[in-house]
């Protein structure tokens, strides 16, 4: 019984000691048994638990968040929509609540675009909540590349998870493709070069900055760029095929 406690403990959202010990025990009881059906696959068991359990908790943001992402992966996408659009209004600045309503419009934007436009505006308001959390700038800058088709902002957003991980091969690598997508080419092989000289071993970025000076006519600059690759690159056949 002890563990049950503590496991409804970080689903209500009020103090334990707000609820009788009574309600404490059949809130415990009633998640773990809509959990228990929700993994289960048994889906109508599940909806009917996780009903009795809002009816307990009905403004807990943490039960309807459990409860939306299991409509979600059922592919109920309009009701799931439907709890994170309560959560939204009613738990504004929780940043649980955001990525929940961000990955549910994200999966029922499948079925209706209009979500996916509510999935950039959680992503944004959960990148002001936690500026220095570079995978929720990672999520937002591929949902506005991907889906939005908006380099532009993507690569505004790539260029603040660049800021945090610097080292990054993999954001650098978003931020110069939302760059050339944006038409921004001069930035773009300014950030590679800028990029190489601190991580020489990036084949991938290397090739790429070649490819984009060869592709204006600087074919020296390009085979320059190639022949500073470490001695173990130079054989690549990549390599040796562009030069």
């Amino acid at each position: 019984m002890t563990l049950l406690l503590l496991t409804v403990a970080l689903l209500v959202s009020e103090p334990l000691s707000v609820l009788s010990v009574e309600a404490e025990s059949e809130a415990a009881y009633r998640f773990t048994v809509a959990r228990s059906l929700s993994e289960e696959g048994a889906v109508v068991e599940a909806l009917e638990a996780w009903g009795e359990l809002l009816q307990l908790v009905p403004d807990d943001p943490y039960a309807r968040i459990e409860y939306a992402r299991f409509l979600a992966r059922i592919g109920r996408f309009e009701e799931a929509a439907r709890q994170v659009d309560l959560l939204r209004r009613a738990a504004p600045d929780n940043p649980d609540a955001l990525r929940a309503a961000a990955d549910v419009y994200l999966s029922a934007q499948r079925e209706d675009e209009r979500y996916l436009t509510l999935a950039v505006e959680s992503l944004e308001a959960l990148a002001e909540l936690r500026p220095t959390d570079d995978q929720v700038l990672v999520d937002l800058g591929r949902v506005l590349l991907i889906e939005m088709d908006d380099p532009r902002r993507a690569a505004e957003t790539f260029a603040s998870a660049v800021s945090l991980q610097p080292a990054s091969r993999m954001l650098q690598s978003y931020l110069v493709e939302s760059l050339l997508r944006a038409r921004r080419r001069p930035e773009a092989e300014a950030r590679l070069g800028e990029f190489l000289e601190r991580d020489p071993g990036f084949l991938r970025g290397r090739l790429l900055l070649a490819n984009q000076q060869s592709r204006r006519g600087d074919h020296g600059g390009a085979a320059e760029t190639l022949r500073a690759a470490p001695a173990g690159q130079r054989a690549d056949r990549d390599v040796r095929w562009q030069l």
